[in-house]
């Protein structure tokens, strides 16, 4: 358990380059400008990878962790194919985020347009559709316990 811990550290503190979009890191599992900051545990609200640090140099490694038993290239073909890291046998979670798949999809359409063509308009309408998903989930959240 300790070499498996001390490696992972080693991992999330690698000095590395990462890809940003204005004032957002793009999430390295959907690539969408979706973090405020990059290997801080930052939950990405269209795909759900929770940004331990992991890139594509170790993409295929499990590190178990926040992500579970999900490695960062699964996980992005799974979002490739459902719009969410998780698999469909992941039942709880992927029917979660099927609930959320419309605004997610707005979301992806207004941060795509807004990274091609520079539109502030879109930009904006992406951000504002974020927050309302959030708040949304936050009330789910509050409901289910």
């Amino acid at each position: 358990m300790h070499d498996w811990l001390e490696w992972y550290v080693q991992q999330v503190e690698q000095q590395k380059e990462w890809a940003t979009f204005r004032d957002r890191y793009l999430c390295p599992c959907c690539f969408m400008p979706t973090l405020t900051s990059r290997a801080a545990y930052d939950m990405c609200g269209l795909c759900d990878w929770e940004d331990d640090g992991q890139d594509s140099d170790d993409a295929d490694v499990v590190r178990g962790g926040p992500n579970g038993s999900y490695s960062l290239r699964e996980a992005r073909e799974n979002f490739a194919r459902h719009c969410t890291m998780y698999r469909p046998a992941d039942t709880s979670p992927f029917i979660y985020e099927q609930m959320d798949r419309q605004s997610k999809d707005r979301i992806f359409r207004n941060f795509s347009i807004a990274i091609l063509t520079g539109s502030d308009e879109h930009w904006q309408q992406a951000l504002a559709i974020e927050q309302i998903l959030a708040e949304e989930r936050r009330l789910r959240e509050q409901h289910s316990h």
